[in-house]
């Protein structure tokens, strides 16, 4: 079953993060600790079996990786990962599998938020796309935002993580001083808006797997 969802970042290596240290709990909360209430993490949201089978699967269908990050995308030069989008390749049991797991982890996300008005489930999200980060080279993905220009419609990030990363690889937040380890199955979910600016950080102990979509607005 998956587990309860996590407040805020998990994986924490600086160590002003430790919240449960002395005088912690008597701190007044801060707009950061506001801010991170709204990054939520949800361990075995997927199966091991099921991430083990994505890897393979982005690993065999190599004719249809793209190369994305510097000299593909204007202002990435210092990130660079391959990809691979899935959508495109899943036929419809695997498509409907994954829509219904969204909706039910979006339900336990507002559950978990608490806001007076729920986030919006959508019938438009984002492929769902395969990435890989190397660890033999420097390819990761420099500090960011993803809701912007073309794609602005995106309200709720859902990152899964494929596989465990000992050393590096992990989702940080700069601004907000805190990052999330990838471990195969966990899901993070927070909203895509600049002040969550974030970086996939380059895995050092081994390759980084991930999957990734996006909640869209409807257009009219």
């Amino acid at each position: 079953m998956p587990s309860a969802g996590t407040t805020g970042c998990v994986g924490l290596h600086d160590s002003d993060l430790h919240h449960g240290k002395e005088g912690a709990a008597s701190a007044a909360p801060s707009s950061q600790d506001h801010l991170r209430h709204f990054i939520r993490t949800y361990d075995n949201s997927l199966p091991p079996q099921l991430c083990a089978k994505l890897v393979e699967s982005f690993l065999t269908l190599s004719e249809f990786h793209e190369q994305n990050g510097r000299g593909v995308r204007p202002g990435l030069d210092d990130s660079a990962w391959t990809e691979l989008d899935i959508s495109k390749l899943s036929d419809h049991a695997f498509l409907s599998f994954f829509r219904s797991l969204i909706s039910q982890e979006l339900a336990r996300y507002n559950a978990d938020v608490g806001l007076s008005i729920a986030v919006p489930d959508s019938p438009l999200l984002s492929p769902l796309i395969l990435k890989r980060y190397r660890s033999g080279s420097d390819e990761s993905f420099q500090t960011h935002f993803d809701s912007i220009n073309s794609v602005c419609d995106r309200y709720l990030v859902f990152l899964w993580y494929l596989n465990d990363v000992s050393e590096g690889g992990e989702t940080w937040f700069p601004d907000l001083n805190c990052g999330v380890e990838p471990r195969a199955g966990r899901l993070l979910m927070f909203p895509p808006y600049w002040m969550y600016a974030h970086q996939g950080r380059h895995p050092k102990s081994g390759d980084k797997y991930i999957l990734s979509t996006y909640l869209r607005f409807p257009q009219r």
